[in-house]
């Protein structure tokens, strides 16, 4: 985009600029959209488990999934979002609008390139990366997978730079149309799985990933337009910031790739070694795991991590320590009781959502007791998503990755150890050992980097109005099982007791975030209107 064209589209977009947030607006409308997002995802699901259940078109669906996964989250997802937005915002700092241009160009380009390669990679090796993806699949379920893998290649390409784009935007503190991107990605595979699933069967949900990664980028454009530093179409190698962008996305995508082929082995090679139904249990189960993470933790996490980089500009200050405090303690407030309310009522959570058509009674108690060590590990997940950004604020992308590549190798251990006599739901508990090692680990180690960061003050008066609201809610499953009621209406009346005294109890306990969670409640939207 020339000078000119942003000059004209600053003016043709101006309204966007009211989508600039503070911390606080930002993480509401992130919240909002997560759950908006989760709630389509979660239809997304029912959808493809009503029409395919735990069959084997549906393991090969998710089988086929786990490379383009690792091809998003390697060059976009996690690793270069990581390193951009700091480095960003010292552009930013230093109000050069033309190097500025020129470092998201580059970096957009370069991206897009990358992709377009390793897609490329995928798409010609996959007759021969499927066996060793699903070595327990027969040669029709490999076939299949393979077809899968040749549509669904070409989402990461588009969801790569949209992630670019949303990297851009949350740096500058917009939030509003980067959130309207996960909702168009869902409906697209809801559409999918309802409509094209009709003619083309689980290619037609295949298709749908596609359509909804279009999607995904095509929305943010506007916005990028207004209040980006604007596009042209060049990739200077040369530029100091390109290279220190690598030099720090490096470490995390090696971590990265090593994460994420950690999961396919345990979700999906150690899984399908059980049977085949197996596999798709375990991806429902992280699913349903995802959502609380994804609402709590990963939209906190990724509100606040612009201003960890604004306050890490000159190392570990005490505005970094004390951001870091408030978005952690945030975390664990609302997903402590989110983990215990899965663990107690996995049965309940997963017919709720998911038992119809082809997802049977069956189908329920194999995801169940999978999601019910999920849930284990449900904080875990939580505190890593703002401790890594902690370290990466700092520039550091190395420490980290060597955590997650130690606790991940542990991880495998573990799951192997235990899927003997725990079946999916040792494979599940392994992983969710690991995690909580890495956060126990990454907390450790910030803590002497950034001296001031503290949260274990108020951990008890969690810990104690979290088992206060599990004790509750279990005896009152337990004496009041209403075995003739939907699964919804119990899932709702347990939870809703379970969630009651535990804000009660956080409350008379004194618990900072119980109140400013009450306080705030009122102006929630008020904030989504003005942000």
């Amino acid at each position: 985009m020339s000078d000119s064209d942003s000059a004209n589209s600053s003016g043709r977009f101006a309204w966007l600029r009211t989508g600039r947030s503070t911390v606080a607006g930002g993480a509401t409308i992130l919240m909002v959209s997560y759950v908006l997002s989760r709630v389509l995802g979660l239809g997304r699901e029912v959808a493809i488990s009503a029409r395919f259940g735990t069959s084997d078109e549906l393991a090969a669906y998710v089988a086929a999934f786990r490379l383009p996964d690792l091809a998003f989250l390697l060059f976009a997802g996690g690793a270069l979002s990581s390193a951009y937005i700091p480095l960003y915002r010292e552009a930013l700092a230093r109000d050069d609008p033309v190097a500025t241009r020129a470092f998201t160009s580059s970096v957009l380009n370069a991206v897009i390139i990358a992709l377009a390669f390793f897609v490329a990679v995928i798409i010609l090796l996959a007759p021969w990366l499927v066996p060793l993806i699903a070595p327990g699949f027969d040669s029709e379920g490999q076939r299949l997978t393979v077809m899968l893998l040749g549509i669904v290649a070409f989402s990461p390409l588009l969801l790569a730079a949209s992630e670019v784009l949303t990297a851009t935007l949350h740096a500058r503190q917009h939030f509003l149309l980067p959130s309207f991107s996960p909702l168009l990605y869902n409906l697209a595979i809801v559409i999918g799985a309802i409509v094209l699933a009709l003619w083309w069967g689980i290619l037609g949900v295949a298709a749908g990933v596609v359509i909804g990664a279009a999607l995904h980028f095509l929305v943010q454009i506007p916005a990028f337009r207004a209040l980006g530093p604007g596009y042209r179409p060049l990739l200077n190698v040369e530029l100091p910031a390109l290279k220190r962008l690598i030099q720090l996305t490096v470490p995390r995508m090696a971590g990265l790739v090593v994460v994420h082929l950690s999961l396919i082995f345990i979700m999906v090679t150690m899984a399908s070694t059980l049977g085949k139904e197996m596999v798709a249990a375990m991806n429902y189960a992280w699913i349903v795991m995802m959502l609380p993470l994804g609402v709590f933790g990963m939209s906190v996490a990724r509100a606040w991590f612009p201003q960890f980089a604004a306050a890490a500009v000159d190392g570990p200050t005490p505005e970094l320590a004390g951001q870091l405090t408030t978005a952690i303690r945030t975390v664990l407030f609302f997903l402590l009781p989110a983990a215990a309310g899965l663990m107690l009522f996995a049965p309940l959570v997963v017919a709720a959502l998911f038992e119809r058509g082809e997802f049977d009674a069956t189908s329920t108690e194999l995801t169940a007791w999978a999601l019910l060590f999920f849930g284990l590990g449900l904080a875990g997940h939580g505190a890593v998503e703002v401790l890594n950004r902690g370290f990466f604020a700092l520039k550091d992308t190395r420490t980290p990755v060597l955590i997650a590549i130690v606790s991940m190798g542990l991880g495998i251990v573990l799951a192997y150890l235990l899927m003997r006599p725990l079946a999916q739901g040792g494979l599940a508990l392994g992983i969710s050992l690991a995690v909580l090692l890495e956060a126990v680990w990454l907390w450790v180690l910030l803590a002497r980097r950034v001296p001031d960061f503290r949260f274990l003050g108020g951990m008890p008066s969690l810990i104690l109005c979290t088992l206060l609201a599990a004790g509750v809610g279990g005896a009152l499953q337990w004496l009041i099982p209403l075995t003739e009621s939907p699964a919804i209406v119990r899932l709702v009346l347990y939870g809703v007791v379970l969630l009651g005294v535990y804000v009660v109890a956080a409350l008379l306990l004194g618990v900072p975030e119980a109140r400013t969670v009450w306080q705030r409640m009122p102006l929630i939207g008020r904030r989504l209107n003005t942000d």
